[in-house]
């Protein structure tokens, strides 16, 4: 059974590893090249400035729950209990989109399938937008 698609951003790492595979030009020009590596740089001092500031694994795991009414070692229990699922999908949509932390890093803290993860990522996502939830708005990074 084939695998499920990532998520889809434009300009993301997995896209400019197709290109490398797929023997295409890996930038299409200088700006491409120079988008890719402002990109990284912004998320990789968003998380140093995240960590640097105290807010590490188990602050995310405490805040999340706290955000939806739960205990801490709820959000990180397995099973698919839907509020469990929400937390755990919270939990990977800000880490990945908002703080820049791989899906495979994620895999292995979370101890779920890097494919599970990105599913988590992208239900998060939705999950955010509709509730009106934003992690970077409360800690002004």
């Amino acid at each position: 059974m084939p695998r499920k698609a990532r998520i889809d951003a434009p300009g993301a790492l997995h896209h400019i590893i197709v290109r490398g595979i797929e023997r295409r030009k890996i930038f299409y020009d200088d700006k491409d090249r120079k988008n890719l590596i402002k990109g990284a740089e912004e998320k990789l001092e968003r998380k140093y400035k995240f960590e640097a500031q105290g807010y590490d694994f188990d602050w995310m795991v405490r805040h999340v729950a706290q955000l939806l009414g739960m205990e801490p070692p709820d959000v990180l229990a397995r099973g698919k209990y839907r509020q469990t699922v929400t937390a755990r999908s919270l939990e990977c949509y800000w880490r990945h989109r908002e703080l820049g932390m791989t899906t495979v890093e994620l895999a292995r803290k979370l101890k779920l399938s890097q494919p599970t993860v990105s599913e988590s990522a992208m239900r998060g996502q939705k999950i955010a937008a509709e509730e009106g939830l934003s992690l970077l708005e409360k800690i002004n990074l």
